[in-house]
């Protein structure tokens, strides 16, 4: 680890850390003779890292994909359409935060009641429940 940004100010020790999510279809299914380890596979994990190693460290990068599922919750910022390595371009965004008026304090870290609200009513409508 090393010190970086606001906790490198404050003396605080931090991970440099990149988070890609893609959303789609997986094969998944336990792998092994004697230790087995539950493992998942597809063009969906391919396209995450991408979106991984495309991403910038302190920030979470989605594809399309996701922002379509995310985007009446998050605050995003259109990257525009960028090349992945065997993939070709993706369109790709960063999460800035929960949207400010479904957010506790309006700065987007923490879900307010408006949030949970609306997040129950997508539950509802949703034919697989969301965990």
């Amino acid at each position: 680890t090393r010190a970086t940004g606001a906790k490198s100010k404050r003396g605080e020790l931090s991970w440099d850390l990149r988070l890609g999510i893609h959303t789609g279809e997986i094969v998944t299914g336990v792998v092994g003779k004697k230790k087995f380890a539950y493992d998942i596979w597809g063009d969906t994990v391919n396209t995450a890292a991408r979106m991984e190693s495309s991403g910038e460290i302190e920030k979470v990068n989605i594809s399309e994909a996701t922002y379509e599922q995310v985007k009446e919750f998050f605050a995003c910022t259109f990257r525009g359409k960028l090349p992945a390595k065997n993939k070709g371009e993706i369109a790709m965004y960063f999460v800035d935060g929960i949207k400010p008026e479904l957010s506790k304090d309006g700065k987007g870290m923490e879900p307010n009641e408006r949030f949970w609200k609306k997040y129950e009513e997508l539950k509802a409508r949703m034919k697989t429940p969301v965990a």
